[in-house]
């Protein structure tokens, strides 16, 4: 089995810049998620790993071996694709064996090497089906099967999932991560879904126009985004943004809301970390889960008239306005306000988080004051 190095890495395609810079390590078994928007380079990160494209710069290590010149045959790692790419003529055993009879390995061998991988994956009732005869799980099962014959050092996943509808999706998350459990390899996975990208990553790098913006595990990424790109990107629905000004206000500070309202503000930590913040643009992320319907225990923060309720079961998802700012809070359905009705809600300062005019997370604890 083997870890994965990264240094420098970058990628052009002409004038495109794909890649810049990119440098992590992965390491040996770990599952580890690459997440981004459309086009950011996720799958030219995952092409340069299995040598399917050649890096422009930088070195790529896998295990303690250089591998930008190694061709792909050569890397030791499998790659299960978005398509499936299942051979229609051949049977889920065929399809299955291809790999290892393109490798001469010897027929005894290799067949003891699918049956044994066909019943992990609970594929033996299907062996003699052709894949126009299987559901899109099946598909995707059979061409994990096929990677998983081959026993690489290395598993590489290109949104593998996004064919499937949500439920199936649903039950596959948990079915890879029982297999890389099981086979005890390292996995990089690649995906725009955040919800693949939290619930399956032991860390997540989140990348966005070809540069690393942060990695680490999921809470920690969740719960301190570097920026406010990865604050709103992680999260569903995304964090509340709220833009305004910090001012100085004799020991303490306040934020001036765009809307016109007036946070009063302490902000602990080191000084540095926030000072260049004050009588400067800034922006307040607050997640929809900790915002919480206004009380005589909790003030009222932030007040509007409801523009949509979203029910999903048991929460309802309100969406108003604050300003030119538009909101949205997680609230029992059994409290589920009407259309144009006003609401107001409030949240602890703990459960919110500064951004400075370059978008960049302050590192400040946030209390209001009374």
């Amino acid at each position: 089995m083997a870890g994965i190095r990264l240094q420098d890495v970058g990628k052009e395609f002409g004038a495109h810049r794909a890649l810049c810079d990119v440098s992590f390590s992965i390491a040996n078994r770990e599952f580890f998620v690459v997440v981004g928007p459309s086009g950011c380079g996720k799958s030219t990160l995952l092409r340069l790993l299995a040598g399917l494209e050649q890096v422009s710069r930088g070195r790529i290590f896998i295990g303690e071996r250089l591998v930008n010149d190694i061709p792909p045959g050569r890397r030791n790692v499998a790659m299960v694709f978005q398509n499936y790419a299942l051979f229609p003529p051949l049977t889920v055993f065929e399809n299955m064996a291809f790999g290892l009879r393109i490798r001469r390995l010897p027929r005894r061998e290799a067949d003891e090497m699918v049956l044994r991988t066909a019943r992990v994956l609970e594929l033996d009732p299907l062996l003699q089906k052709r894949p126009a005869q299987l559901s899109g799980g099946q598909r995707q099962r059979v061409a994990l099967g096929r990677a998983m014959v081959r026993q690489p050092e290395v598993f590489l996943y290109d949104e593998p999932l996004s064919n499937l509808d949500a439920r199936l999706r649903s039950d596959m998350r948990s079915e890879l991560l029982r297999l890389h459990k099981r086979a005890r390899t390292t996995a990089v996975y690649v995906t725009h879904d955040q919800v693949e990208a939290m619930t399956l990553g032991d860390r997540i790098c989140v990348i966005r126009d070809g540069v690393v913006q942060q990695v680490a595990s999921a809470m920690d990424v969740y719960h301190r985004p570097v920026n406010l790109f990865v604050a709103t990107f992680l999260g569903a629905p995304p964090m509340n943004v709220l833009p305004g000004r910090l001012e100085s206000a004799g020991e303490h500070c306040r934020l001036l809301l765009d809307g016109g309202r007036i946070l009063p503000l302490t902000l602990a930590g080191a000084a540095q970390a926030w000072r260049h913040c004050l009588n400067r643009p800034v922006s307040l992320g607050v997640r929809p889960e900790v915002m919480q319907p206004a009380s005589a225990e909790n003030a009222p923060l932030l007040q509007g008239a409801v523009e949509v309720a979203e029910v999903t079961g048991g929460e309802c998802y309100v969406h108003f306005r604050e300003g030119d700012a538009r909101l949205v809070a997680r609230m029992s359905v059994a409290h589920k306000p009407e259309l144009g009705e006003g609401v107001s809600f409030s949240f602890p300062a703990s459960g919110a988080h500064l951004f400075d005019e370059h978008g960049r997370r302050v590192e400040a604890q946030l209390a209001f004051v009374k």
